[in-house]
């Protein structure tokens, strides 16, 4: 699937099912665990109904977001798939549709009542121990997490009240049986076409310039060639790093965030083991599909041995004699990845390994030697030489990641403040004058760019930094802007105006666009021309011939075929299954024209309907249910009271 999807990563339907899996990630985090408090104003990005929605959590959604992305399309550039602007709104958006499903909840009468919230959060896995809800574990819970019981429960509450209104909306969406299969019918009809492509290139050349032509057209297209407002800012910048050496942590702090973030620091079980091993030959395979006939004629119940186990048995033998694990691992293992290691394989966690190897590995204690093992890879001898138990890691352990983590946040903390001080001075503006290129807090210039531009060098592509730039007046400051973790701090130094490029700085430009419209032009005369004569009885093949260029021959597809041959485009898949059996049609696509003629046209088969029509109308109606809710949650919108503070986002 991942494979698919880095393939298709720029077409419509990947972007398009991208950002259904971004609703439902988030949905998640409001359906299992709720929201966590955020009372505390640090800034509000928009209310709704007159309640707020604070950059703390819409921030935390943003990075979750962020985060997910980067872990599960690995392959795929995520910051050109979906830029930051695109991500800051989806998180935003889901946020604003919490609180009116919440507001909408409330305005119904629907309730949830404490007996349900307790049931919910007994039911949470993380909170039991062997099947059963432990208390201890769901106040260390709300301990670790830094909140309460009672905000903890407050969340579940609006959970709860969630998922009911979603049913609610959901349980009301029905299916008649024509629907059903008229959906039935529209995904599963086939056609076949021939078709032949004209495109402006093949006219490249054959276009007539003049001067007079290349005047008049710059005279009605000049808006074209207009160079959008630009302006010029200096900017102060603090970053984390460049403050990290004013951070003092000393072991008072490494103890109290070791104390407070435990969960950080859990380790899992875990055992280091060496092995030795004798891997199987086909022979041995053999003698196992013949092991049956073999008990028979030995006369008894025993397993015959093969020549690789022998082998394994003969080397235990040496081992229990006293012989050195490590050096007879280098002689004799055939695990060519680890025999030269004496056959360490490391630390390994459960679930990592064969099951009957793991079940055995964790089983020893150290130092201690298994009998023969055998799994699919063949006969091993196992050793175990360390053992972890789960549990919290020491302090001693984690002493330096925990610094690290206390440097990045104490110097983060810095250097905003750093910036904080300067925009509290009677005026900020005075003070950019007492830095330079060099110190924690650096100045730097931009040269001039526009809200177009895709990226400012230095900055990169950041629409945060463009749009508080552009807000700017004269004698005024930004406010603190925050980009990949640096602080900004902007003035605005020269501004100017749009304006039209003269004709004689832009006039290869012009020639260059009038080239391309008089291609097309020509395309779409061509294809006009071929379209008539298909219709006074000619052959596509034929005409294909005469233009020199080839037909393409479509055999059955449907349109989930459709979208993935031809680029995604949705417009033109739709328009394709509109022309009629043995009809033309001309379809504009990817600034190209495709002269289309509809071999034949296949409805279903009526034996596969009556298979598939339970399973079908599951799915049906399922998507049915998600455009209903969507439709509803979009009216919600409509009516409601919604501010958004667009400076913050």
């Amino acid at each position: 699937m991942l494979k698919f999807m880095r393939e298709q990563a720029s077409s419509w339907l990947i972007k398009g099912v991208l950002w259904l899996v971004v609703i439902a990630f988030i949905a998640t985090i409001f359906v299992s665990w709720g929201m966590g408090g955020y009372e505390d104003n640090e800034g509000i990005v928009a209310e709704v109904h007159d309640e707020k929605i604070y950059y703390k959590e819409y921030k935390e959604i943003r990075d979750n977001l962020n985060n997910y992305y980067r872990e599960n399309l690995k392959g795929i550039n995520v910051d050109e798939l979906f830029p930051a602007s695109q991500l800051n709104r989806v998180a935003l958006n889901t946020l604003i549709q919490r609180k009116l499903l919440l507001h909408e909840a409330k305005a119904m009468g629907i309730e949830a009542p404490n007996q349900e919230i307790i049931d919910r959060i007994r039911q949470i896995p993380s909170f039991q121990r062997e099947g059963r809800f432990d208390k201890d574990i769901y106040l260390n819970f709300i301990k670790l997490n830094r909140t309460t019981a009672k905000k903890f429960e407050k969340n579940q509450r609006a959970a709860i009240l969630l998922t009911k209104i979603e049913k609610l909306v959901k349980d009301s969406v029905k299916a008649s049986e024509l629907e059903v299969r008229e959906a039935y019918h529209w995904k599963h009809e086939k056609i076949k076409l021939d078709y032949l492509v004209i495109g402006p290139e093949l006219f490249r050349g054959k276009e007539e310039l003049t001067e007079e032509k290349i005047t008049e057209f710059y005279q009605k297209e000049k808006e074209r060639f207009r160079v959008p407002d630009q302006i010029k800012v200096e900017y102060l910048l603090a970053e984390p790093n460049a403050f990290e050496k004013e951070v003092k942590i000393d072991s008072q702090d490494l103890e109290e965030y070791y104390k407070d973030h435990q969960d950080l620091f859990m380790d899992q079980e875990r055992v280091r083991a060496s092995h030795i091993l004798i891997k199987k030959t086909l022979a041995d395979f053999d003698v196992k599909a013949d092991d049956d006939s073999n008990k028979r004629d030995n006369g008894n119940n025993e397993t015959p041995k093969n020549a690789s186990r022998i082998k394994a048995e003969k080397i235990l033998d040496e081992l229990k004699n006293g012989q050195n694990f490590e050096e007879l691992a280098k002689k004799q293992s055939e695990d060519e990845t680890n025999a030269e290691e004496g056959g360490d394989l490391g630390y390994f966690t459960r679930g990592t390994m064969e099951r009957k190897f793991e079940e055995v590995a964790f089983s020893l204690k150290i130092g201690k030697l298994s009998e023969i093992v055998e799994t699919i890879y063949g006969y091993h001898i196992i050793k175990v030489t360390g053992k972890v138990e789960e549990g919290i890691k020491p302090l001693s352990d984690v002493k330096e990641e925990i610094n690290e983590i206390l440097v990045q946040k104490k110097s983060k903390k810095l250097a905003k403040r750093a910036l904080t001080k300067i925009l509290k001075t009677e005026n900020p503006i005075n003070e950019f004058e007492k830095y330079s290129a060099e110190g924690p807090i650096v100045k730097r210039m931009t040269e001039f760019f526009s809200l177009k531009d895709l990226e400012i060098p230095l900055i990169g592509r950041s629409s945060q930094f463009k749009i508080a730039a552009f807000r700017l007046k004269e004698n005024q400051t930004s406010g603190m802007i925050e980009i990949d973790g640096g602080f900004y701090l902007q003035r605005l130094i020269e501004k100017k105006d749009s304006y039209i490029l003269k004709l004689e700085e832009v006039k290869d430009q012009v020639a260059e666009a009038l080239s391309l419209l008089e291609q097309d032009a020509m395309a779409k005369l061509e294809v006009d021309r071929l379209l008539d004569e298909l219709k006074k009885g000619k052959s596509i093949d034929s005409l294909a011939k005469e233009v020199d260029i080839e037909t393409s021959h479509k055999d059955f597809f449907d349109r989930e075929q459709a979208a993935s041959s031809f680029s995604g485009n949705n417009e033109y898949v739709h328009a394709l299954f509109q022309i009629k059996e043995k009809e033309f049609a001309v379809i504009p696509d990817a600034g190209k024209y495709h002269l289309v003629y509809m071999v034949e046209r296949a409805g279903f088969d009526e034996e596969s309907y009556k298979k598939e029509k339970d399973s079908f109308l599951k799915t049906f109606l399922q998507e049915k249910q998600e455009k209903t809710m969507g439709a509803w949650l979009e009216n919600l919108r409509k009516k409601a009271k919604v501010t958004i503070n667009e400076s913050i986002l």
